[in-house]
Order: C-alpha cells, then structure tokens, then sequence
C-alpha cells in the first residue's frame, strides 16, 4: 500500500488516501483508529487513562511520523518512526509492532519468546497467538529435542 505524496515535511495535513490506507492496514492488524484529523491518527490502546490517546502524528521537519501518549493535546516524549513516510503498510507494520508491547503477553499458550500476540477483541482482554509451534491431537505443546 504504497502511496506517492509530495515531501512529507512539507504536508500541511495528512494526505487522505494515506491516512484511509494507515487505517485499513491497522484494522488488518486488529487496531481500531478512533480518530483522523489533519495532525494525527488515534488508535485505541487499552489501559491508557481517559485524558490519554496513542497517536501517530504526521510527520514534522524532519519527514518523519511520530507516536506517543498525548495527554490533552501534548505529548513530552514523541518518538520517530522508522517507516516511509509514505507507506502506509510499512507505518501500520512499525506501529502494530509497538503497539503490541502494550498487549498481555502472559495469554499465550506457549510462552515460547518467537509467539506473537495480535491483541484481538474490544478490549484486547483476548490475545490471538501467532503461535506456529507444534501441538500434539489434544493442542498440548510437544517439547522438541
């Protein structure tokens, strides 16, 4: 989902199509957004206070997408993406990533390090493991070597 835009330092809003696409390549991701508007995108994380948003906001100066916990507007310590500013799988691929630090890891069957919890459900209370270790007929995990 690459899209073309001009210099992202230059933007004085996010491009639309952009935006649309960073939003389907999250829900693909199972992060809901909650808001779009001209500086940013909140998505809904779990167990942030009420005054609290995550967000990725467009990219400043230097062409670079920010993310961080925004309370009531300001965030004391954003942080760059590494991503094309431009592509919207690849910003969704890096946010999903950190964003799944904040989901609860301790639900995974396995507790093997390489599992991945995607963090599904309204609150992400369940965890989908991308789990591909083997299982025996009854899903117990078969300890190799």
């Amino acid at each position: 989902m690459t899209t073309e835009h001009s210099n992202p330092a230059d933007w004085d809003a996010i491009p639309p199509q952009l935006a649309a696409d960073i939003k389907a390549a999250l829900a693909e991701r199972g992060w809901e957004v909650l808001d779009i508007h001209d500086d940013g995108i909140v998505i809904d994380v779990p167990g942030l206070d009420d005054d609290e948003e995550w967000v990725l906001r467009r990219p400043g100066w230097r062409g670079d997408w920010l993310y961080g916990i925004y309370t009531d507007g300001r965030c004391d310590n954003p942080q760059p993406l590494a991503a094309d500013p431009t592509d919207a799988a690849g910003i969704a691929a890096e946010a999903g990533a950190i964003l799944l630090a904040l989901c609860p890891t301790d639900r995974q069957p396995c507790g093997e390090g390489h599992c991945i919890c995607y963090g599904v459900g309204p609150d992400h209370a369940e965890c989908a493991c991308g789990c591909d270790c083997p299982r025996d007929i009854d899903g117990q995990l078969i300890h190799e070597g």
